[in-house]
């Protein structure tokens, strides 16, 4: 028994010499080869100088040249037209099956189809935005009621609408007083704001002013087709451009509570502090002491570590 136990233990010493052996080869070795992996793993790009925007963020107010039909009679709405569809004067959009039969609806004039009805047709309208008071408008609901195909629909209520997508459409903007580039405009003055990542551009068709904010009328005559089918939309207005060197914003690295970028020069990664001077479409444009056209910055810094060696 005596025996058996010594055996044991020889084994279990044996094993645990093997062990750590192994441990102390194999530990190193998957280090090394980790620290090769991890840096062949980095990213690099070459900053380029350019510009980008300065925006402030408003909200638009969309005012068209819009007709909206309204079923003539109670019955079952069949859609004749799509949504966004440019349709022709006369052309049949809708059809009302009723107790007394059927009935065509057709376009009063050539423009986009849409069914985006929110009730405020007959009160936003290009011709009454003089008299309008621009501070009822954060109180208008709003809330778009889209007829669908196949619905029933009562009579005088709302089948669709025609929007002229050859007339301007007015944005009605509020903008801080305060925001550089945002002091009164003159009538006729370009404007320009970025939205869903692209730009719109129109000239300042009015302006008035209340407290601490400028109202802004604009007439935008070149827009995307599915613009029409908005009433409010979060747009960034453009008050002036920023220049330094462009990067990913998923480059940026904060550290001790700074800023900055790990950039590679001769070989090593260093991280260096940079000024943030603005964003936009997921780049930002930074400057810095350390920034020039013969250094890489690191495109995913989680990867990077100060002293790397990238050979």
């Amino acid at each position: 028994m005596a025996r058996a136990l010594m055996r044991y233990r020889r084994r279990m010493a044996y094993t645990a010499v093997l062990f750590a052996v192994a441990l102390g080869v194999c530990y190193p070795l998957f280090i090394t080869v980790w620290q090769y992996c991890r840096i062949k793993m980095i990213r690099l790009e070459f900053p380029v100088s350019g510009t980008i925007n300065r925006t402030v963020p408003v909200t638009a107010w969309l005012v068209k040249s819009e007709s909206l039909l309204t079923a003539p009679a109670a019955g079952r709405l069949t859609l004749l037209a799509r949504d966004g569809e440019r349709v022709r004067v006369g052309e049949a959009v809708a059809r009302i099956d009723g107790a007394a039969g059927f009935q065509l609806l057709h376009a009063p004039s050539a423009g986009v189809w849409c069914t985006h009805v929110d009730g405020l047709e007959t009160v936003l309208r290009p011709a009454a935005l003089d008299a309008l008071d621009l501070n009822r408008l954060e109180k208008l609901d709003g809330s778009t009621v889209r007829p669908a195909d196949g619905t029933t629909v009562e009579k005088g209520g709302p089948v669709g609408k025609l929007v002229d997508n050859l007339s301007p459409i007015r944005l009605v903007l509020k903008v801080p007083k305060n925001e550089s580039g945002a002091g009164r405009p003159i009538r006729g003055t370009p404007v320009s704001l970025i939205w869903q990542g692209g730009g719109l551009s129109g000239r300042v068709d009015g302006e008035r002013e209340n407290g601490d904010f400028h109202w802004l009328v604009l007439s935008v005559s070149n827009y995307p087709d599915s613009l029409v089918h908005y009433r409010r939309i979060n747009a960034g207005l453009v008050t002036g451009q920023l220049s330094g060197y462009l990067v990913p914003a998923g480059a940026l690295v904060e550290y001790n509570g700074k800023t900055g970028l790990y950039i590679v020069s001769r070989q090593i990664v260093h991280w260096v502090p940079v000024r943030v001077c603005g964003e936009q479409n997921g780049r930002v444009a930074v400057t810095g002491d350390d920034l020039n056209d013969g250094v890489q910055v690191v495109l995913n810094p989680r990867w990077a570590r100060e002293g790397d060696w990238l050979h």
